[in-house]
C-alpha cells in the first residue's frame, strides 16, 4: 500500500470512498438525509469536501492506493482511503470552529438538510459543545483530522492506521501534539495510535447523556 499526496484526478475516487464509507453514518444521516435518494448528488458532495481540503492552505490530502501484490489489486493503483489532515497554527479559533467554517461553502448544497445544518453550527458555537476533562490547547500549534475515509471493502486491513501514521510522523517532526474528534467507530484505533480521551464534542443537541458527559470523544496525541 503507498499513502501518497493526493491530486486533482484523485478527487472523483477519494469522493466515491467517502460516499461508500459514510453512507450509513450518523452525522451524514443528520446532515444529507437524502442521500439514499439523490446519490449521485451525494457523490458530489463528498467529491466537494476533498477538493476543499486541497483548496485550503492549511490542509493536506493523502490517498491510500493499492500496490501490485496488495489483497485487492485488479491490476491499477485505486484509491482505498484518504485522510485530510490540517495544521493550526495557534489562533483563537477552536479546531471544532475551523471544521464549521471549512464546510461552510456545502451549505448551499441542496442535498443538505437547512435546519439540521444550522441547527449544527449553532450547536457547534455554544460553549457547552466541546466538553474538556483537561486543559484545552490553546493558542499554540496542533494538527487535525477533518475527513478520513475508507472503503467498507477495505477496512480492518490496516489502511486508516497508515493514514494516522502520516500525520502523526508529521507531529512528530514539529514536536506539536494532535487533537481531533473521533467518531465511535474510530476510537478504538486513536486509542491503539497512542491518542487519549481529553473531552466530548456534541455537534447536535441532545448528545450530553443523562450523566451530562456524552458526545464524540475528543482525543488527543503528544510526543513522548
Amino acid at each position: 500500500m503507498l499513502i501518497r499526496n493526493a491530486t486533482e484526478e484523485d478527487i472523483p475516487a477519494a469522493g466515491a470512498v467517502a460516499a461508500a464509507a459514510y453512507i450509513n453514518d450518523e452525522q451524514d444521516a443528520f446532515m444529507f438525509p437524502g442521500r439514499m435518494k439523490h446519490p449521485k448528488r451525494y457523490l458530489k458532495t463528498k467529491e466537494s469536501i476533498v477538493r476543499h481540503g486541497m483548496e485550503d492552505l492549511t490542509a493536506t490530502v493523502i490517498v491510500a492506493t493499492l500496490e501490485e501484490g496488495d489483497e485487492g489489486w485488479s491490476g491499477s493503483s485505486d484509491i482505498v482511503g484518504f485522510c485530510i489532515w490540517f495544521r493550526e497554527d495557534g489562533d483563537e479559533k477552536g479546531e471544532k470552529d475551523q471544521i464549521i467554517e471549512k464546510k461552510q461553502p456545502l451549505l448551499s448544497n441542496p442535498l443538505v438538510s437547512a435546519p439540521n445544518a444550522s441547527m449544527m453550527a449553532r450547536t457547534c458555537r455554544l460553549p457547552s459543545s466541546s466538553y474538556y476533562f483537561c486543559p484545552e490547547i490553546k493558542n499554540s500549534p496542533q494538527y487535525g483530522i477533518m475527513d478520513i475515509a475508507v472503503h467498507p471493502e477495505f477496512q480492518g486491513r490496516g489502511v486508516a492506521r497508515r493514514l494516522v501514521e502520516w500525520g502523526i510522523n508529521k507531529a512528530k517532526e514539529e514536536a506539536i501534539p494532535i487533537e481531533l474528534s473521533a467518531t465511535p467507530a474510530g476510537s478504538k484505533l486513536y486509542t491503539k495510535l497512542g491518542f487519549k480521551k481529553v473531552g466530548v464534542w456534541r455537534w447536535r443537541p441532545g448528545m450530553e447523556g443523562s450523566d451530562g458527559k456524552g458526545g464524540w470523544d475528543i482525543m488527543r496525541w503528544k510526543a513522548e
